[in-house]
C-alpha cells in the first residue's frame, strides 16, 4: 500500500512564503540548510541547581502561578523532533501542516504542559526602564498585593 503525501494544504494560495520555506527543498529532494538551535535557559537552570530555591520562595513562585516551570526543570532538546516541526510550521497560518491535517498550539496546551495559568492578569517584561531602587519598591508593592490577595491581609515584614 502506498500513500501519496502532500507537503502542505491542497489549496496553498494563502501560503505566500511557499517558495522560500525549507519544506520546499525537502519535498524537491534537496538538502535543506542545517538549523542552529539556541536557548537561553541553560544558565538559569545551572544557577538554579547550584543554588536551590528555599521553600519560602518556592511557595511564592507557586502562588504566582509559575511553579510548573520550576517543576519541569531543564530538558535536553530533541533536535530531530524540532527540525521536523520547523519543516512543517507555516508562519502564514500559524499552524503545523502534518500528514493528518493542520495543528496548532493553544493556550490550553500551554496550561497543561507547563502548568502556567492562562486566566488572570498578564505577566510580561519590563514596561519602562527603571532604576534598581524603583524595581525594589515595585517588588515590595507586588509582594504586598500578593500577600493581601492570598493571605487575607496577613503580610508581615521582616526587619
Amino acid at each position: 500500500m502506498s500513500y501519496d503525501l502532500h507537503p502542505g494544504p491542497i489549496v496553498d494560495d494563502i501560503l505566500f512564503l511557499k517558495d522560500s520555506h525549507r519544506a520546499r527543498d525537502i519535498f524537491n529532494n534537496k538538502e535543506p540548510k542545517n538549523l542552529v538551535f539556541r536557548r537561553a535557559d541553560q544558565k538559569f537552570f545551572s544557577l538554579f541547581n547550584n543554588n536551590p530555591i528555599t521553600e519560602n520562595v518556592k511557595r511564592y513562585v507557586n502562588i504566582a502561578g509559575f511553579g510548573g516551570l520550576l517543576d519541569c526543570g531543564y530538558r535536553n532538546l530533541d533536535h530531530g523532533l524540532l527540525d521536523a516541526l520547523i519543516e512543517r510550521w507555516r508562519p502564514e497560518t500559524h499552524t503545523f501542516h502534518l500528514p493528518i491535517g493542520e495543528a496548532t498550539v493553544t493556550l490550553e496546551d500551554v496550561n497543561v504542559l507547563w502548568g502556567l495559568p492562562i486566566e488572570g492578569g498578564v505577566v510580561s517584561g519590563c514596561e519602562n526602564p527603571s532604576s534598581v531602587a524603583e524595581r525594589i519598591v515595585r517588588c515590595h508593592t507586588l509582594l504586598a498585593e500578593l500577600g493581601e490577595c492570598c493571605f487575607s491581609g496577613a503580610v508581615q515584614e521582616s526587619v
